[in-house]
């Protein structure tokens, strides 16, 4: 059987907030991480063009949001997979803030699932949670 290239790609987005401060100093970066929508479209489409530029066939994402008032109720996973011409993906779901925020891990491909599950890890400081997709992989 041929070889078949594959590029995969992982992110953790942190809720498009467009920074890597770490833990403390991102809970004082008030309009980044907690005020709905701010900026994150801008976010969306850099990362949007990042994953199109390198061709990638199959994302992983972590710290994604599903819809609610932090993400001005728009889902993430799919404007993602959608913009990026993607034609599955799959979201675990690891937290949610009632009314503000749904968080979790997404994994978007090019290829179609035929299955799907997710876990709750053991608690730790943060929920966890693990997306495990199965597909077939084939091209042209």
């Amino acid at each position: 059987m041929p070889s078949i290239p594959l590029t995969v790609a992982f992110l953790n987005i942190q809720a498009c907030a467009g920074t890597t401060k770490g833990n403390i100093p991102y809970l004082f970066d008030i309009p980044k991480y907690w005020v709905a929508w701010f900026g994150k479209e801008k976010q969306l489409q850099k990362i949007i063009s990042f994953f199109c530029t390198q061709k990638t066939d199959i994302l992983a994402l972590s710290e994604i949001d599903k819809p609610g008032l932090r993400s001005n109720f728009k889902d993430h996973v799919h404007i993602l997979a959608e913009g990026a011409q993607f034609t599955s993906h799959f979201f675990a779901h690891s937290r949610t803030v009632k009314g503000f925020f749904t968080m979790g891990n997404a994994i978007v491909s090019k290829f179609p699932f035929y299955a799907s599950t997710s876990h709750i890890l053991p608690r730790g400081l943060a929920p966890r949670s693990l997306g495990i997709v199965s597909m077939n992989i084939r091209r042209g």
